[in-house]
């Protein structure tokens, strides 16, 4: 779903950088998350 609005989100600048700010930041500590508990 979110890939679906990639586009969308990439036309308006202005959202983009944060777009991907939050979804890195999500996926990193999901990431951190699943090592830290094994």
């Amino acid at each position: 779903m979110l890939i679906d609005h990639l586009p969308l989100v990439g036309d308006n600048h202005g959202r983009c950088p944060a777009f991907f700010f939050i979804v890195s930041n999500l996926l990193l500590k999901n990431i951190a998350f699943l090592f830290n508990t094994r």
